[in-house]
């Protein structure tokens, strides 16, 4: 088929639109992470490689790089294919013992043994999605090789890929400008991803998305003899780098320079010692300069693009390290593709309830998922088959820019896992169709393209049951069966055997999740309907890292092994943390310093473990708290919670006259403490307030109260720190510059309308104490204006009023009340008392004037 008649013309031409429509949705798609997104490019693509290779019989003539990568490309899919095909498990237990002890083990749970019948993989569902991916990214490059035997092809391809890319950094820049929430109008996220709201919503995956454009036009642009084309491809380019400046991937712009520098050797070295090479080179050193100058203006503008850069947060290489644990159990035939993110909890080694669903390297990836002899083919052969000698051999007609993009596609994949995105590796895929594409001059037809029509029709029939296999086994995914599991854990009106149908049928689909698992021991705990700890056992043994695991059995164990819950407890704190949420249940297995340090975790969450649980026994038992405040300050010494704290101490010892505190020791103790605490916090009131108290109760209370009144301009919180300046005059006397100081609380500046209310309603109960009732209303009426939500306020106004017999005002506050709170029969009462005074004052005659005196 050549394009020249009417009918093959129109054929090539809806081939073409087909192609364009597929590559594209595929990444507008979110990516095409979605089975059913995917299903549909996957549908678009292989329309338009039957539209290039059926009606056509003529021979394909591919170079034997393209060969080697259709070789292997099918190589791998059928691989795939068998590892998700149900066997005998004795067979499995023979080639793959570590997969077939992790299905035996699954419902033990339910006391019965593993399944007779298991496929290779730990996720089957999870692989036939990923032989799906593999075929579409196979039909995606057959049909560009396809193109590329054609006049024009080749420049067709290239514009698709830059065409695709500058598309997607339109809608990237557009979301955020427009303040859409929504994908494309109709997707929203449900988590947040900041800036990055765009069709591809992970910042390094759309910085490599974008990247294999990039590159693509910095080749085009250094081959080209066109000016004009130059000009067009310099402004594409040159927006193309300031939006990877703007995502502010750290490995997309390395990856970009790194492209851009493959570009420029390949093609000085193509053209070297002609006057085209300074032709080329020139606008494209222009390009790059040009860029980096954007790319310097966006960080100037941006501080969360500056903050991005220029983190070095390398955690995401632990995943990569932790992985290697996975290749010695699993090193010949893998766990499955797609079986990472359900079977690496088993190996995982950080703390934190998060799930890695990639280790975020390429060569990890492909060695846990696919094993030890099949990675090695697959990276051989992809190397082989990209040797620059073979890609790079045409001289002037060179895919500089699609292999450059791959180079950078693989170099970003060494931390990253963008390769994991179907959006992207089509993408890829018509580069690498670029790079290896044109026929071969002379030689041999190798024998699968001999006959195209016979191998299109196999592959558009393999990609028809790939794609019904995984959109039937859609509602069987990982995420849709954790939320289903998940649900009917704590749902009350599902029962017990619903949600062991729905459970055993999860863990068929997954058994190497923990998750389920987990919620089995949950339903357990919380519905009472089943085992607790043998469930929770089974966890642990798929993630040892658990915290919420360990949180269920310390509750189990709470009553009856106090000392193995305080265990629990610690273990749940140090791989999960967030034990300020329960530290009450936590707090009552305290009964002396040493089971408090019991409790403490070992790592990050040590310090704040000690200051909650210090902060729940304080009251009761004030030695155990002294004590894990030492700890605390041992940690860091300007922890302001153990330094409040002993400030506070100090105070009390002193007004108290404690026997221990001999001449001005107890002073000076709680002095030094609060002078660390502003240290610590110098915008603050605490360190100040407390130090100034100290200083009163040390003999000195003018000083007191001139040091506190001077820090009241330098905080933050200057509205407590007035109240405390009120109440420090109060205690020490000096009562002249109270009603002045009253006015500053009530006039301080506040941060939301419920500091305003405490404000002022602080200020009318100092007023009301003073015995001024008519001053404290006028301020609890401002306090009701900020916060008419506040019922103590509308009470405590309705009866101040009522005590000054302001009738009206009763009669509206106690209205309110009785409307909101009609369970309480006095509110109606008092209501309907003020309208009787109310009434009585309109209908009374005034009193007769006095008659004048004889």
């Amino acid at each position: 088929m050549d394009g020249t008649t009417d009918g093959h013309g129109r054929t090539t031409r809806a081939a073409k639109v087909a192609f364009v429509l597929g590559i594209a949705s595929c990444g507008l798609a979110l990516g095409s992470i979605h089975t059913y997104a995917l299903a549909v490019s996957a549908a678009l693509i292989a329309l338009a490689f039957g539209l290039c290779y059926l009606p056509d019989a003529a021979p394909l003539r591919p170079r034997v790089s393209a060969s080697m990568l259709v070789l292997l490309a099918v190589g791998l899919v059928v691989y795939t294919a068998v590892t998700a095909l149900p066997l005998p498990a004795s067979l499995v237990r023979l080639i793959a013992p570590a997969n077939a002890d992790i299905w035996e083990r699954c419902l033990r749970g339910f006391g019965s043994p593993g399944p007779g019948t298991v496929s290779m993989s730990l996720d089957p569902q999870a692989t036939r999605v990923e032989v799906l991916r593999g075929l579409t990214y196979l039909l995606a490059f057959a049909t560009a090789l396809r193109f590329t035997t054609r006049r024009g092809g080749v420049a067709f391809l290239e514009r698709v890929v830059i065409g695709c890319a500058l598309f997607m950094a339109a809608a990237s820049i557009l979301h955020p400008v427009l303040g859409a929430e929504r994908v494309l109008g109709v997707y929203r996220p449900e988590y947040d991803y900041g800036k990055h709201l765009a069709p591809i919503l992970n910042g390094n995956h759309l910085a490599g998305y974008l990247n294999l454009g990039l590159a693509t036009g910095l080749g085009v642009m250094a081959m080209t003899r066109s000016a004009r084309e130059r000009v067009l491809l310099a402004g594409c380019c040159l927006f193309l780098l300031g939006m990877e400046f703007y995502i502010a991937s750290r490995g997309g712009i390395a990856t970009s320079a790194l492209s851009a520098v493959i570009v420029g050797l390949v093609a000085y070295r193509a053209r070297r010692g002609g006057r085209t090479a300074a032709a080329a080179g020139g606008p494209m050193l222009l390009v790059l300069a040009a860029g980096v100058g954007v790319g310097l203006l966006i960080l100037a503008g941006s501080e969360e693009a500056r903050g991005e850069l220029s983190s070095k947060d390398t955690t995401k290489l632990d995943p990569i390290l932790q992985s290697l644990a996975m290749i010695r159990p699993h090193g010949v035939f893998g766990v499955g593709r797609g079986a990472f993110e359900s079977t690496f909890p088993a190996y995982r080694t950080s703390g934190g309830f998060i799930t890695m669903t990639h280790p975020e390297n390429v060569v990890a990836q492909v060695v846990v998922e696919w094993g030890l002899p099949c990675a090695a083919i697959f990276f051989g052969v992809l190397l082989l088959a990209l040797r620059p000698r073979w890609v790079l051999a045409h001289p002037t007609k060179a895919p500089v820019g699609a292999y450059a993009a791959l180079i950078g596609l693989c170099v970003h994949n060494l931390v990253d896992f963008s390769s994991e995105l179907p959006g992207v590796m089509v993408l890829a895929a018509t580069c690498a169709a670029i790079a290896t594409g044109r026929e071969a001059e002379g030689g041999a037809i190798p024998k699968w393209a001999r006959h195209p029509r016979v191998a299109a029709g196999a592959a558009l029939l393999a990609t028809g049951l790939a794609a019904f296999a995984a959109v039937r086994g859609a509602p069987g995914g990982l995420y849709p069966d954790r939320e289903t599991v998940g649900k009917l854990a704590t749902d009350r009106t599902a029962s017990r055997a619903q949600f062991d149908a729905a459970l055993r049928g999860a863990i068929l689909r997954h058994p190497g999740e923990p998750y389920f698992f987990y919620a089995a021991a949950v339903r357990g705990q919380a519905l009472r309907d089943g085992p607790v700890l043998a469930w929770a056992g089974h966890a642990l043994e798929r993630s040892p890292i658990y915290g919420p695991v360990h949180l269920i059995l310390a509750r189990l164990f709470a009553r009856t092994v106090p000392s193995q819950a305080r265990v629990e407890y610690r273990l749940a704190l140090e791989q999960d943390g967030g034990g300020d949420s329960w530290g009450q249940e936590v707090s009552r297995l305290v009964r002396d310093y040493d089971d408090a340090v019991e409790l403490l975790p070992i790592g990050p969450y040590r310090r704040d473990a000690i200051e909650w649980i210090a902060t729940e026994v304080e009251l009761r038992l004030p030695a155990t708290r002294a004590g894990l405040d030492e700890d605390a300050l041992a940690l860091d010494p300007a922890a302001t919670g153990p330094l409040r704290r002993h400030a506070r101490d100090a105070l009390s010892d002193v007004r108290d006259a404690a026997i221990w505190c001999k001449g001005r020791e107890c002073i000076d103790r709680g002095a030094a403490f609060a002078g660390r605490l502003r240290e610590a916090a110098p915008t603050e009131c605490d360190g100040y307030a407390l130090g100034a108290e100290l200083r009163a109760a040390g003999g000195d209370p003018q000083g007191a109260v001139r040091d506190l009144e001077a820090a009241t301009d330098r905080v933050s919180d200057r509205s407590l720190c007035l109240v405390r300046l009120v109440e420090l005059m109060e205690s020490t006397g000096l009562t002249e510059q109270v009603d002045s100081a009253i006015t500053r609380v009530a006039n301080a500046g506040c941060s939301s309308p419920k500091d305003c209310a405490e404000n002022f309603a602080f200020a009318g109960a100092f007023y009301l104490g003073r015995g001024s009732p008519r001053r404290a209303v006028a301020f609890y009426r401002k306090a009701i204006d900020s916060a008419p939500e506040r019922d103590e306020y509308l009470l405590e106004y309705a009866r101040l009023t009522a005590s000054l017999e302001l009738h009206a005002e009763t009669l509206h506050a106690f209205t309110l009340l009785r409307e909101r709170h009609p369970e309480v029969p006095e509110y109606a009462e008092r209501a309907e008392a003020a309208r009787a005074e109310v009434s009585k004052s309109r209908f009374t005659p005034p009193p007769e004037p006095p008659a004048p005196a004889p």
